[in-house]
């Protein structure tokens, strides 16, 4: 009697049948994060050049953001135990895509003023708050869709945050040359697209849903049955 084959790794760990909506969501991901980092990277320039905000006191803006980033994450944990993680991030993804829209504005409005000063912070609050909540909620979408390969897929939705944020500080430096409002812009599109991906990720289990088979009604006298 020969040896056993060798198991593979296939074989050992069955795919989950959700597993293949993995590459549209961590798209998403990463094109959300690129539409953050392309105005993050180069916040200090564009403060200073659309509310007067200068390098001694850009702190400020700074502390706003990782104020409303903490608080973001913390309310996304606990929304999540009560409502779909995909209603979670497509809100949050909205939100990012409102903020594009007032920042590509902003430059042609209050431009170098202490109301712009105002706004911007005002603005860049609502981001962090709402912004940051997206991560969270696609971390646990993956972990519904992967089963058993969880950890791989967590393990590649950091690296795709990591691309992420190299592409979208790569774009945002080829953005200022062509003044302020180029840098939400181009942002702008990157979330567009991270709501298009979102949406396919969507669309499979939305299927599933709708082909699963009603279970049949077993009549009342099999449900008295089943009483203990």
């Amino acid at each position: 009697m020969g040896a056993p084959r060798p198991t593979t790794a296939s074989e050992a760990v069955p795919p989950h049948r959700g597993i293949r909506t993995v590459p549209t969501t961590l798209a998403a991901t990463a094109l959300s994060i690129c539409g953050v980092f392309v105005i993050y990277t180069y916040l200090a320039w564009f403060a200073d050049r659309t509310s007067g905000i200068h390098v001694s006191t850009v702190t400020t803006v700074y502390l706003i953001f990782g104020v409303g980033a903490v608080v973001s994450n913390m309310v996304a944990g606990r929304l999540i135990d009560r409502m779909p993680p995909l209603r979670i991030a497509a809100f949050s993804m909205a939100g990012l895509t409102v903020a594009r829209a007032v920042l590509a504005v902003l430059p042609g409005v209050v431009a170098r003023t202490p109301a712009g000063a105002v706004v911007l912070c005002l603005v860049v609050a609502g981001w962090s708050l709402v912004g940051w909540m997206f991560n969270p909620a696609q971390q646990q979408r993956l972990l519904t869709v992967a089963g058993p390969l969880g950890p791989v897929v967590l393990s590649l939705n950091a690296s795709t945050i990591y691309a992420g944020q190299a592409v979208g500080g790569g774009l945002g430096g080829l953005l200022p040359a062509h003044g302020p409002s180029a840098l939400p812009l181009g942002a702008l599109g990157c979330v567009l697209a991270a709501l298009v991906f979102l949406t396919l990720s969507a669309r499979p289990a939305r299927r599933r849903t709708a082909a699963a088979p009603a279970t049949p009604d077993p009549g009342p006298a099999a449900r008295v049955r089943q009483i203990p």
